[in-house]
């Protein structure tokens, strides 16, 4: 029983972690576009203004 226990919370541990990673990447890489997308339009602007 403690054992079942110990699986249960280790599993219960282990789950986040892997959601939290998964999550993370995706943020990472939906972050990256936004953050490029911004980027090239700001520089966009920029050279509008300038140009």
């Amino acid at each position: 029983m403690l054992i079942f226990f110990f699986f249960i919370r280790d599993s219960f541990f282990r789950l986040p972690h892997l959601f939290y990673f998964r999550i993370k990447g995706s943020l990472k890489t939906s972050f990256h576009a936004v953050f490029t997308s911004q980027v090239v339009s700001t520089l966009r602007a920029v050279a509008r203004k300038s140009g």
